[in-house]
């Protein structure tokens, strides 16, 4: 992939399988007000698109929290693309960690992995986790973390994002209806 196609996908979305287009378009009438250029593409894994914008990831966030979507389960911003290799992905966690997240603070890795090039998701939240541990200074949170290490493997290629929680949008956490 050419390294500008990389730089303008910006986020990646988990919907419900199947309807990739009609949740895509539905992203789409949220985020156009404010980027008329937004499109997203299909990947040939069910319930995978990725978002293309000239917006920021985390623009794109802010935006997602003030519109009602029904057919997307989470969306990750992604701020640096990487190769799906182990060694790629632990290295652009820590080149972000080192600007995103402060000493002593708490954190969680969260790997999302689709395609066989990557044989396990723990190894991967294992290695990246021990080594923001050993050159940040940071401590794991399972339970509250205050930062979240995202990465999505999608096939050949990985993103990554280190943010605070609030900032990976997950549609359990917007949209809550009140059982009476």
């Amino acid at each position: 992939m050419e390294r500008n196609a990389l730089a303008e996908r910006v986020a990646v979305a988990t919907v419900e399988a199947f309807k990739e287009e009609r949740a895509g378009i539905e992203l789409m009438d949220c985020i156009f007000p404010y980027d008329p250029q937004v499109s997203f593409e299909t990947t040939k894994y069910p319930g995978v698109i990725i978002l293309r914008s000239r917006l920021s990831p985390f623009e794109i966030i802010s935006i997602l929290r003030k519109c009602f979507v029904s057919l997307t389960h989470k969306v990750v911003p992604i701020q640096k693309w990487a190769k799906a290799s182990i060694e790629e992905i632990v290295e652009a966690c820590i080149e972000i960690a080192k600007i995103s997240i402060p000493k002593n603070s708490t954190f969680k890795v969260e790997c999302g992995k689709r395609g066989r090039i990557i044989k396990s998701r723990s190894a991967i939240e294992r290695a990246v986790g021990r080594k923001i541990i050993e050159e940040i200074g940071c401590k794991v949170s399972m339970e509250n973390p205050e930062y979240i290490v995202a990465i999505e493997v999608i096939g050949k290629i990985a993103g990554v994002c280190i943010a605070p929680k609030s900032m990976i949008w997950r549609r359990e956490n917007h949209f809550r209806l009140p059982l009476y």
